[in-house]
């Protein structure tokens, strides 16, 4: 791998005493992003010596500065990197000897944690493996350990993870007094969202010799000497600690819920908890109605409490709680998400109470009335694209979940009847709500030309092009659309997004007079502009459970062309050509089409922004509530 194309992205507040060493062993060649925030003893000065650039980086916690600093690298790949760590010089050649391999988003290395000048081998400290070196934009951090809600953070890229043999080297605790001040700082964190509860208190105080010795004796701590009977205890200690500050402080403050309020409103008399997890399997569609719905909803429903219940930086609207989970809890498929996620939902009733499962992943059991969220059923429809458990986790939870649901909320008409089918879902429990197309996408003409420039600059594109943006399962019917732009008369370019396989050989089209160009995961920006310059969007999908990328070319001005298939003639409308989805001499002809521009395409385009204004997530939000309001009452 070239060091070039990789950026080690340190945080750094008052590390004057050590960033020396961890900047000194990053492989040379590569570039180093600095992120202090605000440090008082010359941490940034001796990193911009050390040939470091330097950023000022407001402290706003340790995962959300993490994204802060993440969002400022510009290389493909990112190394995260502590200013307590170094990279061994093995570990450094190996980085530099890896291959190109663009099936793999990230590796994980070895961590070696030194406590009080020594390594720690045993109470779980080895060998603490952890994704570190990930594809730039492929990767989400989400907190790792039980109730932790801002600390103990962990990368989880979106696709394969391979495994590097050398070790980053860790020395966090130089000192006892260096372990006890971070210990005190931890507890502080932790116990600020912990539920204040006397049971917690005994519970973890019950457990807590049971623990010690499971970590001395199962996890090896006994073989640390002094260091695994010190580790051991005070890990034990740890969960006692957190439960008896957050009943201290539940004694001089307002509850916990009630902190975590935006403002002091009067209570609402009916309560909707949004199970707002977000997890890797989740769509980044799934994932916008998540983060949209949450912050939202408060606003365009304030007659209606809500608190969301979420593993990750999803931000609730105004007026309403958040309750953070812990990893365990949010998995998908896991025991957590069966056995714990209800109790944490049944503990947020007050009154009359739903909860909405706001993704297809759910608890197969919910302790109170409920509506659920199925975007589409592909996973049915085309069972051979999918891993083999998908199937029995459709039929042993989602169905049993859907059919016992108060309604099932689904994007498009299109869908109502495979909800049927599947899972046996009677027509008159689903509620169809479109989703919306978020406002940064909406572009006139004087912004398309702008952004336009800025796409052509950024990959290259000299000639007109078209772009497909999407994942490349077979479904998406890319080998149609590649057949399809080799047939064009007229010169043009290909752009298809992400970088995942394909289920056909891409290879075998090409053509002289045009060029395909693959950029791999872009931006929210970069996409905004691929849309504003693109002679035409085309979605060639086979099936679709809604179409979100058709609406965000009409509101950027893109001509659209898309499959006959009916969600995207749902959601598109007469705003939009048409082709019969197998069928590339169709789809040719619809792109020499609009090659060929004139005013017949400038109306497409026109009326492809008046389509795209009327599909907004605050429609999207009202018709949602009102389903709300339907049961509660």
């Amino acid at each position: 791998m070239n060091t070039a194309d990789i950026t080690f992205v340190v945080l750094a507040k008052n590390e004057a005493a050590r960033i020396r060493d961890c900047l000194r062993s990053v492989p040379p060649g590569s570039r180093v992003l600095v992120c202090d925030s605000q440090s008082s003893d010359g941490t940034a000065q001796i990193a911009r010596d050390a040939g470091a650039e330097v950023a000022d980086l407001a402290w706003r916690g340790f995962v959300q500065t993490r994204l802060d600093a993440a969002a400022r690298v510009r290389t493909p790949w990112t190394f995260m990197l502590d200013a307590d760590e170094q990279l061994s010089a093995q570990l450094a050649a190996e980085i530099a000897a890896l291959a190109p391999d663009p099936s793999v988003s990230a590796y994980s290395v070895p961590r070696r944690n030194h406590f009080c000048g020594r390594w720690v081998r045993g109470a779980g400290w080895w060998p603490d493996r952890l994704v570190r070196l990930f594809r730039t934009g492929h990767a989400r951090l989400v907190a790792r350990s039980n109730g932790d809600t801002a600390l103990h953070e962990t990368w989880q890229p979106d696709g394969d993870v391979l495994r590097l043999a050398n070790v980053l080297e860790h020395d966090s605790y130089p000192t006892l007094a260096a372990y006890r001040t971070k210990f005190e700082r931890y507890t502080d964190i932790e116990a600020q969202a912990a539920r204040p509860s006397a049971l917690a208190i005994v519970g973890a105080a019950v457990i807590m010799p049971a623990r010690v010795i499971w970590l001395l004796l199962g996890r090896g701590a006994i073989f640390d000497g002094w260091r695994g009977f010190y580790i051991a205890w005070y890990s034990a200690l740890y969960p006692v600690v957190v439960a008896a500050k957050a009943r201290a402080r539940a004694k001089h403050a307002p509850s916990s819920l009630a902190l975590a309020r935006n403002t002091t409103s009067v209570r609402a008399t009916a309560r909707v908890i949004l199970d707002a997890r977000v997890t890797r399997q989740m769509s980044v569609g799934m994932i916008a109605y998540v983060r949209e719905l949450a912050l939202r909803l408060p606003s365009v429903a304030p007659d209606l409490d809500f608190v969301v219940v979420t593993n990750a930086d999803v931000e609730p609207g105004p007026g309403a709680a958040k309750v953070q989970l812990p990893d365990r809890v949010a998995i998908n498929g896991s025991v957590g998400e069966q056995f714990l996620l209800p109790g944490v939902l049944r503990g947020q009733r007050e009154g009359r109470s739903l909860v909405h499962l706001m993704s297809v992943y759910a608890p197969r059991w919910t302790p109170q009335p409920y509506v659920y969220t199925i975007h589409d059923l592909i996973h049915l429809r085309f069972p051979a694209y999918f891993k083999w458990k998908v199937r029995p986790y459709y039929a042993l939870v989602a169905a049993h979940t859907a059919r016992n649901a108060c309604a099932v909320i689904t994007d498009a008409n299109a869908t109502i009847g495979d909800l049927q089918r599947f899972l046996g879902v009677a027509p008159e429990k689903a509620r169809v709500v479109p989703l919306g197309v978020a406002e940064r996408f909406s572009l006139d003409d004087a912004q398309r030309a702008q952004r336009a420039a800025v796409a052509r600059e950024r990959f290259g594109l000299q000639r007109p092009y078209l772009l497909y943006a999407g994942n490349h399962r077979a479904h998406k019917n890319l080998e149609t659309l590649a057949a399809a732009w080799q047939r064009v008369a007229q010169p043009c370019d290909l752009v298809l997004t992400e970088d995942q396989p394909y289920s056909f050989d891409l290879d075998r089209y090409g053509r002289s007079d045009g060029r395909m160009v693959r950029p791999g995961h872009v931006s929210d920006e970069e996409l905004l502009a691929l849309y504003a310059g693109c002679a035409a969007s085309v979605q060639p999908s086979l099936y679709e459970g809604f179409g979100l990328a058709v609406l965000e070319s009409m509101a950027a001005g893109a001509p659209v062309i898309i499959a006959q298939t009916p969600a995207l003639l749902e959601v598109a409308g007469d705003a939009a050509l048409t082709f019969a989805a197998a069928d590339a001499g169709a789809l040719a002809r619809a792109i020499q089409q609009v090659l060929a521009s004139g005013a017949a395409i400038s109306a497409l385009r026109e009326a492809g922004r008046a389509r795209a204004r009327s599909y907004t997530w605050d429609e999207t939000t009202r018709k949602t509530a009102a389903i709300y309001r339907e049961f509660l009452s």
